[in-house]
C-alpha cells in the first residue's frame, strides 16, 4: 500500500460514520484488530468512506484489466482482503451505475421475430380489422363496451355498442343492410392486437 493511501485511511477513519466511533473507543471488539493506525476485521483490511474505498472499487471493476465484472465477481475479488459496512451494497451500486457496463450490457430479451406485413386488399369490404373497447361504463341501452370494425380498403368504421359480457358471442349477429359489419365477400378478417 503507497503511504499516501495509508495516510488517507488513517485520517478517514475518524470521519467515516461507522468508524468514528471505534476510533475512540478505549477498547476494540475481539474482532477487530488495529495495526500501524489500520483496523482489520478478521484480518480483512477495514476501509472507511475514503478516495481509497473509491480507488478499490475502481480498480477492481473498471480498469481494463478488471473487465467491468458483475457485481458477484467484483465481490468476490474484494471480500477475502476489504470490509466496510454495506459492502455488497455499495460494490452493487457501484457497478450498476458504471457507464461503460450499460452502454455494453446485452440484451436479455429474445430476439425480435421477422414481421409479416399483410398483403393490401385488393377490393372494398373483402379486408376487416377488429378491435375491442371494454370495458367501459353503462350507457342507458346497458352497454358496456364498444367494438370497432374498420373495413382496410376504403378504412371505412363500424363502431357497435355492445354488452361486455358478450361482445365475442354477438358480432356475428350484427347485420345491416347493403355493406355492413360482415360481408359475405370478407376472406381476410385481421384482429387488432
Amino acid at each position: 500500500m503507497h503511504p499516501d493511501d495509508k495516510q488517507d485511511l488513517v485520517d478517514s477513519y475518524a470521519s467515516d460514520p461507522f468508524f468514528k466511533n471505534i476510533v475512540n473507543a478505549e477498547s476494540l471488539p475481539d474482532v477487530l484488530v488495529r495495526h500501524d493506525g489500520l483496523f482489520y476485521y478478521q484480518s480483512k483490511l477495514c476501509v472507511p468512506e475514503s478516495s481509497y474505498r473509491a480507488k478499490l472499487l475502481y480498480d477492481n471493476h473498471s480498469i481494463p484489466v478488471s473487465g467491468h465484472l458483475v457485481v458477484r465477481k467484483t465481490s468476490s475479488r474484494l471480500i477475502p482482503s476489504y470490509f466496510w459496512p454495506k459492502m455488497r451494497e455499495t460494490i452493487r451500486q457501484y457497478v450498476q451505475s458504471c457507464h461503460k457496463c450499460q452502454e455494453s450490457k446485452p440484451s436479455n430479451q429474445k430476439p425480435y421475430g421477422f414481421l409479416n406485413p399483410l398483403e393490401p386488399p385488393v377490393e372494398p369490404w373483402a379486408d376487416f380489422s377488429m378491435d375491442f373497447a371494454t370495458p367501459l361504463p353503462k350507457t342507458k341501452n346497458d352497454n358496456s363496451g364498444i367494438v370497432v370494425v374498420v373495413e382496410r380498403l376504403t378504412k371505412m368504421a363500424h363502431i357497435v355498442g355492445n354488452k361486455w359480457a358478450n361482445v365475442r358471442l354477438s358480432i356475428p349477429r350484427h347485420g345491416r343492410k347493403g355493406p355492413g359489419l360482415f360481408s359475405s365477400m370478407a376472406h381476410v378478417f385481421v384482429p387488432k392486437r
